[in-house]
């Protein structure tokens, strides 16, 4: 078997940090798998979702608007609505959504449901969007 310092990106001190983790070869790269895989093609109703689920969700924007939280970082909060209900969104620290996501634009919302205040909020790691 080939060891992974064979390869061109892999440094001697790559290779060793590799090592730690029992990647010693290039079949042993290619086969190591993250330890935690994230589904992004499980989408979602709005009324489905439940406190603790990752998913993602179609939605169009009804709102958008930009606060400061205590510590002066922005934090954008949007409200979205599919055919089954309504849910609140939650960027923090990306100012830039709160222009992306203008009322009435249709995108796709992933992240997991949790809960602030009593109510359920959707804390998003992303969203893709395009003109409804």
């Amino acid at each position: 078997m080939r060891p992974v310092s064979v390869l061109e990106s892999v440094s001697e001190r790559k290779a060793t940090r590799l090592a730690e983790f029992g990647v010693e070869s290039v079949l042993d790269l290619v086969t190591t798998y993250p330890r935690r895989y994230i589904d992004r093609t499980r989408q979602a109703d709005v009324s489905g979702l439940q406190v603790g689920d990752e998913a993602a969700v179609l939605a169009s924007v009804q709102s958008a608007r930009t606060r400061r939280a205590r510590n002066g970082r922005a934090v954008v909060d949007v409200v979205v609505r599919d055919d089954t209900g309504r849910l609140a969104v939650v960027f923090f620290n990306q100012p830039w959504r709160a222009k992306q996501l203008e009322a009435g634009t249709e995108a796709i919302f992933f992240g997991k449901v949790g809960e602030y205040r009593g109510r359920a909020r959707w804390s998003t790691r992303w969203s893709t969007s395009w003109p409804a």
